[in-house]
């Protein structure tokens, strides 16, 4: 370890010139670097110039006293921390040792001097304050620390008395320092959080573990963000708790990434069960539907007709919620077209004043001119219905319902505002219900979208209604936000992206089917449905075969080849309708192959069960449906031959 008196820089204060001159020979001597000053006016004076490491001081001179001195050293933040040595040849009792020392004197000696005590006190005063200066200077390196991280930092006694926090505390919450030091600081915490926060940090302090609770924390402007609060307990060598070191970081924006990822991932559950449901419940409600359709067809307007038309009318909506669930996973296939909302408004305007009778008014506040959007006009329509059902469910004792568009520019500081939601700034139609029911709480409005919550009582309400429009909405590219308090009513805000010009829409003239003579072979694993799509074939003309899955169909083409038309399911066992059909390509090319599924299109592409490029036939279908798009594709099939 090095000589701490080598290069030292030592001031030799003394009005008698033989003292200096000893005092100085003895420490240059030691390595030291000696300046001496005849009285204290002339050691300030150097003082301001330079640097010293050390003061020799006589406590006796006659312009001022080394006493004096001393104070004025030690109280000036500049020289205070410079080790002064107080040496009298005059003073040489006890009493005057203690005077010198509380002037602030590090070390007291008389003349005569013995040199090696001299040598070893300078030694060790300059020792003990080089640990002083790296004590300084680690503080002032955690100080720069815990004011420049991006946190709150702060420290408590082995009891939990906080006794420090950096100015992060200061800035955030608006508050001076001191009030976060007092014992009510737990205040700027939740209410809701309190509890649990003082709980866990009541039982760090019990047991010196690590403390670790979230918390939400109030602003200055009175709004709560989460945090993250930590703390270890600092020991000594015994492992006894010294003190407590904490943080507190701001995790809102984590918070609100993990519920989007959260939501996402719902959305994507939901979707893949939206997908499984659609295959089995269509399949289901294509058999219910198509020999309802026949049994209507036989039964004429005999008394049972009326029990097998609800039996129809009860499967078409049960795919109804099949497709409703559909598009809230956006596993729908959409149309997207730019269509007026104005006029489709005023086309369902019927309807919805028959849906939203008295005692609901409603009234309509729409955009001068045209309201033009980019849409699915079927999802636009079930959108408009399922939030005008929502507003009416809200006022069981009636109330107003408006409908209002307008075109609207969504800027960065509208996407600011939004953090939650990656919003693309431009221009918009802007399409809002608005009720005066009796509003949504926080905690309610948090799950709105959230498909299959309601807080109707059972039998009364699916929870789709809001999330089906949630998924309308998404699936076309635009945003849904909610605005709600209890008694005050809910405003449903949809933007849609803005459109130009509206395509013409005509509505294609409904012609009878026409019949046909050709063979179809149907493949299809699921026998109601194969028997209802044989039979419905049949009764329009067709000549059919039937194969239970795609190993069946090859062997029923390889005895006999003479078929106009594979009709096959998407999703068999064995082989799938894709698979199916590129072994009918490869053996016989000039064979046209219509695909039916029970997923929707898109799904079925996604799932590989389809080339992306196929003719498909939606389930559930009716048989004059199945009819016309077989009869349709032949045709077109003939055409292009």
């Amino acid at each position: 370890m090095p000589d701490t008196l080598i290069g030292a820089r030592i001031l030799v204060v003394d009005d008698t010139e033989a003292n200096r001159y000893a005092i100085g020979r003895i420490l240059a001597a030691g390595g030291c670097r000696v300046t001496e000053a005849a009285n204290a006016r002339e050691a300030l004076r150097l003082f301001a110039a330079e640097d010293f490491d050390l003061l020799t001081l006589d406590v006796r001179m006659p312009d001022m006293s080394g006493i004096e001195l001393c104070r004025q050293l030690k109280a000036d933040p500049a020289t205070a921390s410079v080790p002064v040595l107080q040496i009298s040849a005059s003073f040489t009792d006890d009493a005057s040792r203690v005077r010198g020392l509380d002037a602030g004197a590090d070390g007291y000696l008389t003349h005569p001097l013995d040199p090696a005590l001299l040598v070893a006190t300078v030694r060790a005063l300059l020792r003990m304050a080089r640990a002083e200066e790296r004590l300084r200077e680690s503080e002032r390196r955690y100080r720069f620390l815990a004011e420049s991280i991006p946190q709150i930092v702060w420290t408590a006694s082995p009891e939990g008395t906080v006794d420090y926090v950096n100015n992060h505390l200061v800035e955030y919450t608006g508050l001076p320092a001191e009030a976060a030091l007092q014992p009510n600081w737990a205040d700027l915490i939740h209410p809701d959080d309190v509890g649990e926060t003082m709980t866990a940090w009541r039982d760090s302090l019990a047991s010196g573990r690590d403390y670790w609770v979230q918390h939400r924390l109030r602003r200055h402007d009175g709004e709560y963000r989460w945090f993250l609060s930590r703390a270890s307990a600092m020991r000594d060598v015994d492992g006894r708790v010294r003190s407590w070191f904490g943080t507190a970081t701001d995790i809102e924006e984590v918070r609100q990434t993990g519920e989007r990822m959260r939501h996402a991932h719902k959305l994507e559950a939901v979707g893949r069960l939206a997908g499984g449901m659609a295959h089995e419940i269509n399949n289901m409600m294509t058999a219910i539907i198509g020999f309802g359709e026949f049994a209507l067809r036989q039964i004429g307007e005999s008394p049972g007709a009326a029990d097998v038309r609800e039996m129809v009318t009860a499967a078409e909506r049960s795919a109804g919620i099949v497709r409703q669930v559909l598009a809230f996973g956006r596993r729908q296939h959409v149309q997207l077209a730019r269509l007026d909302l104005n006029d489709i408004i005023r086309e369902l305007e019927p309807m919805l004043l028959q849906l939203l009778a008295p005692p609901v008014e409603l009234a309509f506040e729409l955009a001068p001119g045209a309201a033009v959007a980019v849409a699915d006009r079927g999802q636009l329509e079930q959108l408009l219905v399922n939030l005008a059902l929502n507003a009416r469910d809200a006022m069981p004792d009636g109330g107003r319902v408006v409908v209002h568009t307008r075109p609207v520019q969504l800027d960065d500081e509208f996407a600011r505002r939004r953090p939650e939601i990656d919003l693309r700034p431009g221009s918009y139609i802007e399409l809002s219900v608005r009720d005066t029911g009796h509003g949504m709480s926080p905690e309610v409005l948090a799950r709105a979208l959230e498909p299959f919550f309601t807080t109707k009582p059972v039998g009364q309400g699916s929870g789709l209604g809001l999330s089906t429009a949630y998924g309308i909405v998404k699936q076309s590219g635009g945003y849904v936000f909610l605005e709600s308090e209890p008694g005050r009513g809910t405003t449903v805000r949809v933007y849609l992206c803005c459109a130009d010009a509206v395509d013409p829409i005509t509505p294609p003239e409904r012609e009878p089917v026409r019949r046909g003579g050709e063979t179809v072979l149907v493949v299809e694993d699921e026998p109601m449905v194969r028997a209802l799509t044989c039979r419905a074939l049949e009764e329009y003309g067709y000549r059919v075969r039937a194969a239970s899955d795609g190993l069946a169909a090859l062997a029923a083409l390889a005895a006999d080849g003479n078929v106009d038309l594979v009709l096959t399911d998407a999703a068999m066992p064995n082989l799938t309708g894709r698979q199916l059909a590129e072994r009918i390509t490869a053996l016989y090319p000039q064979l046209p192959v219509l695909f039916m599924s029970a997923y929707a299109d898109t799904e079925s592409i996604r799932r590989g069960l389809v080339p992306p490029d196929a003719r498909l036939i939606q389930k559930p279908f009716t048989p004059e449906g199945l009819a016309s798009t077989v009869r349709g594709f032949l045709d077109t099939r003939e055409v292009h031959t």
